[in-house]
């Protein structure tokens, strides 16, 4: 499964991860295969598991830059400024 890296608190030692269907998985530091630094929005390939919380992210990987295939990245993902409404006539507004 592919997502990106929502929130990563290092002091806490996990993070959480958006999907691409928008659904959040949470991973902890133990679970990451290399000691590569997590940032928001890095894009990472994992297999989810259920655990009694909900889904947990194991066997995680850094997605290289410029491999994601059409993947979520940092790049491709919608960001903050997402417009709402269908342009300046209809009062469009930031979300």
């Amino acid at each position: 499964m592919i997502g990106k890296i929502r929130t990563w608190s290092r002091t806490r030692r996990f993070a959480w991860i958006e999907t691409q269907d928008g659904a959040a998985v949470f991973l902890h530091l133990s679970d990451i295969a290399s000691r590569e630094t997590l940032r928001r929005g890095t894009a990472v390939e994992f297999k989810p598991v259920a655990s009694v919380k909900g889904l947990r992210a194991t066997q995680v990987q850094v997605v290289p830059a410029g491999e994601h295939h059409g993947r979520v990245t940092a790049e491709s993902a919608p960001g903050p400024a997402t417009l709402v409404g269908n342009g300046p006539a209809s009062g469009c507004r930031r979300a």
